[in-house]
């Protein structure tokens, strides 16, 4: 329950960035951050779309939840289509099997990262049910479905055009063994290319780039080996000690009995952590990438021998016994992830929607706010919001990284999406009304603000301000007459650096 007497709901920060997004749409001001700009800040376009469907007919406070039921639910279709995978690898050998059927629906729900990420309303449950459909559809040989699927998951996260590569590359190589296919081959491609087509040119058409502004912040001007020496290979190394046995495992099976679906799902997984190394690992904890695709290596020991060899309930003990292991692994390293989930909000989180709330009574409408969490405060206010970050800016995003001495966390020694900033230019140039921090790292236009901005009294204890909002001096857009416009000054707010 907040300040003024509701309750809200929150998700993950970069969530409610795609959330004002859809509830611009969705109130006509266009796929925007701010109404009369167009900065693509979001990389999941359809995500997007479908949030700003349901922000058509559900209030501002409850759309985040309804992106965390939908998130349930996404789930929850995954665990169905993974099922169905198994029941269509037994039926393919002429045969049933329950255990492999109830195992397979277990496999996403108990992999915490992907429980984890489903609950916080991004779009990795989207993108683990598209890519499981993808797959079951594969099996199946509807290749015109493969690639509808694997189109959607494309405009779901570009980064799904990995796993599309693989799976459309794959059936490219059942084209050699049976020219039959090659016509239906060549059109699934066709429209998988088309969904690719379609999306570059509305987003050239729509925002003036063909690459998200997402993109251009976290890769431009931060060289491939830099982004894997400083940040990719530390970032990667918990998740490989998290998930050693599971991958140990699957690749055992793979020797053991050479398929060519368990060939696939463990393709689904290495090249993703190869891709995550790549771009440089991710600010955000649990592995939001990976997630949607860990869960693949269970259905590795879910199909059966070759078809030459008949299956018995003897052949099974094996790989029940190494599924067994991997779930219970999997068991193990998701306490962390679901202790936090029952958590609910952080801290943040939480003083962020106060803040918005507090920012709504004292500020009136052309106000503007500059802020270094482009989710919480700007969705929960209707101001003009300028993202010190770069994520909907497009001139931080194409400054240069901090390589010298940037915030960093998590093993990353500069964190991508938030080594690109210029704090004095983005306060000084913008004049935002409200800003919720005059410091980042080392970047720091102390002067500036203390001559310009009033440190106000607010029972919100901000972790950038302490107990202040920074309002811009004089400005005909504050409601002064309704907080204490003499400035009081605190040790808290000098001198903080963030590592």
């Amino acid at each position: 329950m907040a300040q003024d007497g509701h309750r809200y709901f929150t998700i993950n920060d970069d969530a409610l960035i795609s959330l004002r997004y859809a509830w611009n749409l969705a109130h006509g001001h266009g796929l925007v951050w701010n109404p009369g700009e167009r900065v693509e800040g979001f990389t999941n376009p359809l995500w997007t779309l479908y949030a700003a469907a349901w922000a058509v007919v559900t209030s501002r406070r409850f759309l985040p939840l309804v992106m965390q039921l939908s998130g349930v639910a996404f789930l929850l279709a995954q665990a169905l289509v993974f099922l169905l995978i198994a029941r269509t690898l037994m039926q393919a050998r002429g045969r049933t099997s329950p255990w492999r059927e109830a195992a397979a629906f277990v496999l996403p729900l108990v992999y915490g990262p992907l429980v984890f990420w489903s609950m916080e309303g991004l779009e990795v449950c989207l993108v683990g049910f598209l890519i499981a459909l993808a797959v079951l559809f594969y099996i199946q040989r509807k290749l015109i479905a493969v690639a509808v699927a694997l189109g959607l998951a494309f405009w779901t996260r570009p980064d799904s055009a990995i796993p599309a590569a693989i799976i459309m590359g794959l059936a490219g190589l059942d084209v050699l063994r049976d020219r039959k296919q090659l016509k239906a081959w060549l059109t699934a491609c066709s429209v998988l290319l088309a969904f690719g087509a379609v999306l570059f040119t509305v987003r050239q058409l729509y925002y003036g780039h063909l690459w998200p502004n997402t993109y251009v912040l976290k890769m431009r001007g931060f060289p491939a080996m830099d982004r894997i020496k400083l940040n990719g290979i530390e970032y990667i190394k918990p998740f490989l000690r998290a998930n050693s046995l599971p991958l140990a495992l699957a690749v055992w099976a793979l020797v053991v009995s050479r398929t060519r679906w368990r060939f696939l799902f463990l393709a689904l997984v290495v090249p993703m952590i190869v891709y995550v190394v790549y771009v440089g690992g991710d600010a955000l904890q649990h592995w939001r990438f990976l997630a949607p695709y860990v869960p693949f290596l269970g259905l590795t020991f879910l199909d059966a021998a070759g078809a030459d060899r008949p299956v018995s309930k003897y052949r099974s003990v094996p790989n029940l016994l190494m599924l067994l292991m991997v779930l219970g692994s999997w068991l193990v390293t998701s306490v962390a992830p679901i202790r936090e989930q029952f958590r609910g909000p952080g801290p943040f989180e939480r003083k962020n929607i106060e803040i918005a709330i507090e920012l709504n009574r004292l500020m009136k409408p052309g106000a503007s706010i500059g802020v270094l969490h482009a989710g919480s405060i700007p969705y929960y206010t209707d101001f003009q919001a300028y993202d010190f970050l770069g994520k909907c800016d497009w001139t931080i995003a194409r400054l240069p990284p901090n390589l010298v001495d940037p915030p960093h966390w998590g093993g990353m020694r500069s964190v991508p999406g938030h080594n690109k900033h210029d704090l004095g230019f983005s306060i000084s140039h913008h004049r935002p009304t409200y800003i919720q921090s005059y410091w980042w790292g080392y970047d720091c236009p102390r002067a500036y603000v203390l001559d310009h901005y009033a440190f106000t009294p607010t029972f919100i204890e901000s972790d950038f301000t302490g107990p202040y909002l920074l309002f811009l001096r004089g400005s005909e857009f504050v409601r002064w007459d309704l907080v204490q416009p003499k400035p009081l000054l605190g040790a808290k707010i000098f001198g903080e650096k963030m590592h």
